[in-house]
């Protein structure tokens, strides 16, 4: 009886989930990113110290999580065949070593996540990049399902992406393939820059003058109560990112492209114009390839984790 982890390390949480070989979910955790690894942490202390101490809370807590799910396992009669994690920034999935992470996991960049894990908890440990393990979930059970090539993005803290081609990963020559959120939006700003959660937070916080930070959360109610700031902001963005998206959609020519994200959950808010921006291309193959929300939520991640897991035992 195939038992496995499956584990998402994004920008904000660590989530983690205990799953059977047919991806059953037989419990869940979901706990936020420590304090100690997001860059506010660089006002309090040197950046290499402060980069050591972001590394050690956050592989802390993606243990302590791991042996969490593992001690249910054992109270349900089970052991751990494998782990999956998929994680923020640029992975080699070969040597599950972590290449490079922007501040969003402040020291993460150079971490041996896979070694570590391996040496921890003696099981096959598979790592990934999160946006793929988003995309490898999609693409075999969620959106995706249908369609053996497409492209994946995340729109929510950063902009991430993801190429599956034959219902397998494309990883290209360096792990880096489908890394959307760096194309230019602008002469000096990335689409991520421009067009992600924060900098929408960012463009609002800075339009009516506050002095506090607005979340993405509350500039929506207050859209669709009638603030025009918010709704133009939220919707300029949607407009940027479908800008981009469309010539890399024609560039690559998938038959389908998935949208996940904290964004895509603004439904027309956002989604409309970000719709009705593709539509607008002039390639007719564009505007006909079908785009798709995200079908497993914030479970994908950790979903499609737990595959890459079921896929590294099955290799041993």
């Amino acid at each position: 009886m195939t038992t496995v982890i499956g584990i998402d390390i994004g920008g904000t949480k660590v989530a983690g989930l205990l799953c059977d070989h047919n991806y059953e979910s037989l419990i869940e955790y979901v706990i936020p990113t420590p304090d100690a690894v997001k860059p506010a942490a660089l006002m309090h202390t040197e950046r290499h110290q402060a980069e050591a101490v972001g590394r050690t809370a956050l592989l802390n807590d993606v243990i302590a999580l791991c042996r969490r799910l593992q001690r249910e396992a054992e109270q349900q009669h089970r052991s751990i065949d494998a782990i999956g994690v998929g994680s923020a920034g640029q992975i080699d999935p070969q040597t599950g070593i972590v290449l490079d992470a922007n501040d969003n996991l402040l020291g993460w960049r150079g971490t041996p996540l896979g070694l570590t894990l391996e040496q921890t908890f003696g099981v096959p440990v598979a790592v990934e990049n999160d946006v793929r393990a988003m995309a490898l979930a999609e693409c075999h059970l969620g959106a995706g399902k249908l369609y053996e090539n497409a492209l994946c993005l995340t729109i929510g803290t950063g902009i991430g992406g993801a190429l599956v081609f034959q219902q397998r990963l494309w990883h290209g020559a360096h792990f880096a393939a489908g890394e959307f959120g760096y194309l230019s939006a602008s002469a000096t700003q990335t689409i991520e820059q421009l067009a992600s959660g924060p900098a929408l937070e960012r463009q609002y916080q800075a339009a009516v003058h506050s002095q506090e930070p607005i979340p993405l959360a509350t500039m929506a109610q207050r859209a669709l109560l009638g603030d025009e700031t918010a709704r133009m902001i939220i919707q300029t963005g949607a407009q940027h990112l479908g800008r981009v998206l469309a010539p890399v959609m024609a560039f690559i020519d998938p038959q389908a492209v998935i949208i996940g994200g904290g964004l895509v959950e603004m439904d027309g808010l956002w989604w409309q114009p970000f719709i009705q921006t593709i539509k607008q291309f002039a390639l007719r193959s564009v505007q006909s390839t079908p785009v798709l929300k995200a079908a497993l939520g914030h479970r994908a991640g950790m979903i499609g984790a737990a595959i890459l897991a079921v896929q590294k035992k099955d290799q041993r």
